[in-house]
């Protein structure tokens, strides 16, 4: 759904993020517009700083 004012998407589904869904959400990675595939990153979430949400990389 959108906020009656800004405009901005209040929440996002199949695992995306940002104002207006278009990144995928933290610890998912892949193309949230286009391929709409948001993928659960394998890093292990203890080890991990966090995953790339574009490559699924996971940072240390």
């Amino acid at each position: 759904s959108r906020h009656p004012i800004s405009g901005d998407c209040d929440l996002c589904l199949n695992n995306t993020d940002g104002r207006h869904c278009e990144y995928c959400a933290q610890w998912y990675y892949g193309d949230a517009i286009g391929a709409k595939n948001c993928t659960e990153c394998s890093c292990d979430h203890c080890d991990s700083s966090y995953c790339n949400n574009t490559s699924g990389k996971c940072v240390c």
